[in-house]
């Protein structure tokens, strides 16, 4: 919801939604422990909460909100010692599996929770924190590791490749694609971009069938490839949330989290939330915007 009231511009400090934005901002910092860990670890699928949590606190940093500063940093420096080292995946999964004990083994990362943890990391570098280049490199060995091309179609998978297979969650990789899209495109690689860009026009958006999840990923991507990709994306991805959103009572101006795959998990403030999201990738980055 706090990437939803930045990604329209508003701050703390003006307009009719500061008093929300500062509260939500403040009780995501009042959330983190002495590690910088935002939220209890005892959640077993934690570093969703975190990397969504950190790129919050960053994009707010980046908004000129400076006393979140040190809580941010904190929060990065806790996402990066929860990397798996490059010799066991590079990437992230549900929780720290470097601290020792049975889940240290290879395997635990994931192309979704790893794509949080990069798009907190570029926020945190536009906020001007301090993140490693090797933390964007392990993440880049992570997608080289779970990408496949065939007939000029290319997918990244969810999971390590297992019996040379991928592993996908769903039995679909449309939304780990997007996601794998993405990150390349911001940190300026471009394997996969091109394959991976017609995998993703195979399913443009539907109220059939919506993913908010998968379209907020693809949105972004697709935005910075531009062109007839873009043109091909936008107009579907327009009628589907701009025709569905509520209008009547207490719910006008949401989505429905009953259509959507994953609305059952997250409910009516995650589906509002990431159309909004969708909707404003107009202005919310620059074309081409790159990790430096």
């Amino acid at each position: 919801a706090m990437l939803a009231f930045l990604g329209h511009g508003e701050t703390s400090s003006s307009g009719p939604f500061a008093a929300t934005v500062r509260q939500g901002l403040n009780w995501l910092k009042g959330q983190q422990g002495s590690d910088g860990c935002i939220g209890p670890k005892t959640i077993e699928k934690h570093l969703y909460n975190h990397s969504i949590a950190t790129m919050a606190l960053a994009e707010a940093v980046a908004m000129n909100e400076y006393n979140l500063k040190d809580a941010a940093q904190k929060a990065i420096n806790y996402l990066l010692v929860c990397q798996n080292p490059a010799a066991k995946g590079g990437g992230w999964r549900y929780r720290n599996y470097n601290a020792g004990g049975a889940d240290e083994h290879d395997g635990n990362n994931d192309t979704s929770v790893t794509g949080w943890a990069v798009m907190a990391m570029k926020s945190a570098r536009v906020a001007d924190l301090t993140v490693p280049d090797e933390a964007f490199e392990r993440a880049s060995g992570w997608l080289d590791s779970i990408y496949e091309a065939k007939d000029y179609k290319g997918v990244f998978g969810y999971l390590r490749k297992k019996n040379g297979n991928l592993g996908l969650i769903h039995n679909e990789a449309y939304t780990t694609t997007s996601v794998g899209v993405l990150v390349r495109l911001l940190m300026g690689q471009n394997k996969g971009v091109a394959d991976g860009t017609g995998t993703l026009l195979e399913r443009t958006p539907s109220w059939k069938n919506p993913n908010l999840y998968y379209w907020y990923y693809a949105t972004l991507a697709l935005f910075q490839v531009g062109g007839e990709p873009w043109s091909q994306w936008n107009k579907p991805m327009k009628a589907a949330l701009c025709q569905n959103q509520e209008t009547k009572g207490c719910a006008d101006g949401s989505w429905d989290p009953a259509q959507d795959t994953w609305g059952d998990s997250g409910g009516r403030v995650y589906t509002t939330a990431s159309g909004a999201l969708c909707l404003e990738v107009y202005y919310r980055y620059k074309k081409g915007m790159k990790i430096h």
